[in-house]
């Protein structure tokens, strides 16, 4: 599992991409506990949301069907001085791959 941002809340623009609610999270260990060997496979932990850029459709085939969606945290995220980038230019990996990170993607 490549787990996106894994928080009660999405906390950032950049988790109206990569944001997995506490239920969904729960939802997809369960589903990929369930599934018999299958060698090695990549799966996104993210939630059902709008900007999503991951191709999930292996996990969605095991039976995997996220409940939420980040963009309905949008309002706030704006609220608190986020502000709207092209989503696909930011860094998958954050914080980790952009040393700017903090003021370029809040």
């Amino acid at each position: 599992m490549r787990i996106g941002s894994f928080e009660e809340k999405p906390s950032s623009i950049r988790h109206l991409c990569t944001w997995i609610s506490f239920r969904d999270m729960v939802h997809l260990t369960e589903v990929c506990l369930r599934q018999p060997s299958t060698g090695f496979s990549v799966v996104y932990g993210i939630s059902n949301n709008t900007r999503n850029f991951a191709d999930n459709s292996l996990l969605y085939g095991w039976g995997y069907q996220p409940q939420d969606n980040a963009e309905l945290h949008l309002p706030d995220l704006l609220q608190q001085g986020g502000r709207l980038v092209e989503l696909q230019d930011l860094p998958i990996g954050g914080i980790f791959t952009d040393r700017e990170y903090p003021d370029k993607y809040r």
